[in-house]
């Protein structure tokens, strides 16, 4: 009886819950002091996302034309052969005063040539008027004195035989010669200290060489000579592989005269930088003299052994004199015993270096 009332107890407790909406107990075991977390409620399932619509495909690039094929380079020329060193036979001897480029070191050894103006003169400077001295006091004693020591400028024989015949045809010179008379050549000089001879004797020379491979550049080498007189008109020499001024003037002399008689080595219209610009800017304002008004004024003389001498003879000009001297003589017969200079329409007209004798020649 108990056990009937106690199973109608539990259903009339069931139906009052379900009807004031009470869930029913569970049957597990419940833990009193941590009563269990109802149920969240299931998450809706989210809806799925439409499907992306599928991308039109890419159109198909046009196929690349083909490259039309490059033309051909043209071929590169071959090299041309460096043209071989001629035989021994073949290749000019070097000038017997190769040494000589000590003191003529320039490319060309120009009378004619260099400025044109005043503004373009070279006006030395206080070393290079000491170097003139030193190495015109050094010529002098080489020109004078056979036993001067360290001389290294070696004789000359050259000839015009050899420089328009001889010669191979690539060092060959060209010749024009005629003769004329003096004209106005020592006009503002002093001919009548000079005993020349009138008349149409004196033999105007032009020696041309054009240099190898270069067409810009002509050695050139004009003079007039008569006796005892050897005029440097214009002298321009280019590179080493032909002769120097020096070899050059004493062919063209002793073509009609013997050395021995040679009295004035003249050099006209000056116009080279260093020995212009010594004359015009040092030794003509050092003796009171000015260039401008110098037009039919006496002649400058240089008197040998001065420092004004010495100073002339290191320059270009100075130097070619000096060196002919010792070449073309024996050392310790011939000396230059003054220097004379005058002008003529503004610029240098000549230099006269006059030569004596102080023994025998050979």
């Amino acid at each position: 009886m108990k056990r009937f009332v106690r199973k109608m107890r539990k259903s009339w407790g069931r139906r009052r819950r379900r009807s004031h909406g009470q869930a029913p107990k569970s049957t597990e075991p419940t833990n009193p002091t941590n009563p269990a977390t109802p149920a969240m409620p299931a998450t809706p399932a989210i809806p799925a996302m439409p499907a992306t619509p599928e991308m039109p495909a890419t159109p198909e690039m046009p196929a690349t034309p083909p490259t039309s094929p490059m033309p051909p380079m043209p071929p590169t020329p071959p090299t041309p052969a460096t043209p071989s060193t001629p035989p021994a036979s073949a290749t000019p001897p070097a000038p017997a005063t190769h040494q000589l480029e000590a003191y003529n070191n320039s490319q060309h050894d120009e009378s004619s040539s260099g400025f044109t103006s005043d503004d373009q003169l070279v006006t030395p400077s206080a070393a290079e008027l000491n170097q003139y001295r030193i190495t015109g006091a050094r010529l002098q004693a080489w020109i004078e004195d056979p036993n001067a020591p360290n001389c290294n400028i070696a004789r000359t024989n050259l000839t015009m035989q050899d420089l328009v015949m001889d010669a191979p045809s690539e060092h060959r010179f060209r010749c024009e010669d005629w003769h004329e008379e003096i004209g106005e050549l020592m006009v503002g000089g002093e001919p009548e200290t000079m005993g020349l001879p009138a008349g149409a004797m004196y033999r105007v020379t032009r020696l041309r060489n054009r240099i190898v491979n270069n067409e810009n550049h002509v050695n050139r080498h004009f003079h007039m000579v008569g006796p005892g007189l050897l005029v440097a008109q214009s002298i321009w020499r280019y590179g080493n592989r032909t002769p120097h001024w020096n070899e050059v003037a004493r062919a063209v002399y002793t073509r009609d005269y013997s050395m021995d008689t040679l009295r004035h080595l003249m050099f006209e219209n000056v116009v080279n930088d260093r020995t212009a610009g010594y004359i015009c800017r040092v030794l003509y304002p050092r003796c009171g003299l000015n260039i401008k008004y110098s037009d039919g004024e006496p002649p400058e003389t240089i008197q040998r052994g001065t420092v004004e001498y010495h100073e002339f003879l290191g320059t270009t000009l100075g130097r070619s004199a000096a060196i002919l001297l010792i070449s073309a003589f024996p050392r310790g017969t011939r000396s230059i015993s003054r220097i004379v200079i005058w002008f003529k329409d503004h610029k240098i007209h000549m230099i006269n270096e006059e030569l004596d004798g102080l023994g025998s020649v050979d």
